[in-house]
């Protein structure tokens, strides 16, 4: 359905999609309007060959190149000129532009939402190894993956699956980052899987797998699995001798409902919930803390609620933390020093 005609063009449905996309005038028909859709669904970037599936030659994208209503991002990698270049319109365009090509490291760890800014220019795994160089991504070679298991789509974007991607992160970036997207990979995937894939992907070389195997042996990890990176970093703050033993997750029953704890003095009925905007944000998810709250409190427990700019100096947080272990110890009449 179209919007009418002038001067003997059709002109584009008033959708914010497509006026957005034609702040000019132009020639349109049902296959330009359809690439439209396309390129607003994948980021704004496309390719040569999906262009032609929907009936549009390359012959006419380089006439809408000359209008200046195309964009070409790489030699068969497309875009329109009006609508937002992003982000995510950057890296999949880096990897529409060679062929077989996926996501991997910190640009794979960004797009599954484990940190939290891409790096400058794309991460690229490729088998081909003709691909010597490319002008805005780095490419990268793991000759163990194997594109029809480790390769997937997020986000209408090619990248190595979560397992293969947190496989490929140690050399890139710092143990405490690598420990964080391990805790976010944790709280969605099958530790199994994971297991299955770093046996398979491990090699002699020192690398992503390595640096793994050594954050979860790690003791303070014996405690168990945390729900979000933020309570790693707190329980490796609150190793303080003379604090009583942490316990991560712990779980206390009232009136027959499970609540678990992000961490835990269960000897003192002390518990402290890491609050970061991702998982406690918004009225009803407060509500919800609230009430939980008050179950807790009423078989004993005190909450005490830690945020990202506490732990920023955490000197000063363990200090005021331990101050408040002293008081509740005080004040249920137990002697730390002893536990």
């Amino acid at each position: 359905m179209v919007s009418g005609e002038q001067n003997g063009q059709v002109l584009a449905p008033k959708s914010s999609v497509t006026e957005h996309a034609y702040g000019r005038r132009m020639r349109y028909d049902d296959s330009l309007r359809a690439l439209v859709e396309l390129a607003a669904s994948r980021h704004n970037a496309f390719t040569t060959s999906e262009a032609a599936e929907l009936h549009v030659s390359r012959q006419r994208l380089r006439r809408a190149e000359l209008q200046g209503i195309l964009t070409r991002l790489y030699p068969s990698v497309w875009s329109f000129s009006d609508l937002p270049s992003t982000r995510e319109q950057h890296a999949r365009a880096a990897v529409l532009s060679v062929r077989g090509s996926a996501l991997t490291t910190t640009s794979a760890a960004w797009l599954y939402g484990w940190i939290d800014v891409p790096p400058r220019c794309p991460q690229l795994w490729t088998e081909n190894h003709r691909t010597r160089a490319h002008p805005q991504a780095d490419i990268r070679r793991w000759q163990r993956v194997d594109p029809a298991r480790d390769l997937t789509t997020c986000r209408e974007i090619a990248v190595l699956n979560k397992a293969a991607a947190l496989c490929s992160l140690g050399p890139h970036v710092d143990e405490r980052t690598l420990e964080r997207c391990l805790d976010e990979y944790l709280r969605t995937e099958s530790p199994r899987w994971l297991t299955q894939n770093m046996d398979r992907l491990d090699s002699t070389k020192p690398g992503g797998v390595r640096a793994l195997r050594r954050i979860i042996s790690a003791p303070h990890r014996q405690l168990g699995v945390t729900e979000s990176w933020f309570e790693t970093v707190l329980a490796s703050l609150l190793r303080h001798p003379q604090l009583p033993q942490i316990v991560r997750q712990h779980e206390v029953i009232v009136a027959g409902r499970r609540h678990r704890i992000d961490l835990a003095c269960p000897s003192l009925k002390l518990g402290i919930e890491a609050h970061s905007k991702t998982f406690h944000w918004g009225p009803r998810t407060e509500d919800a803390d609230n009430v939980r709250e008050l179950r807790l409190a009423s078989v004993g427990w005190q909450l005490v609620y830690v945020t990202w700019a506490q732990i920023a100096a955490p000197e000063a947080f363990v200090g005021h933390f331990l101050q408040a272990v002293r008081a509740r110890a005080d004040q249920l009449g137990v002697d730390i020093a002893r536990r």
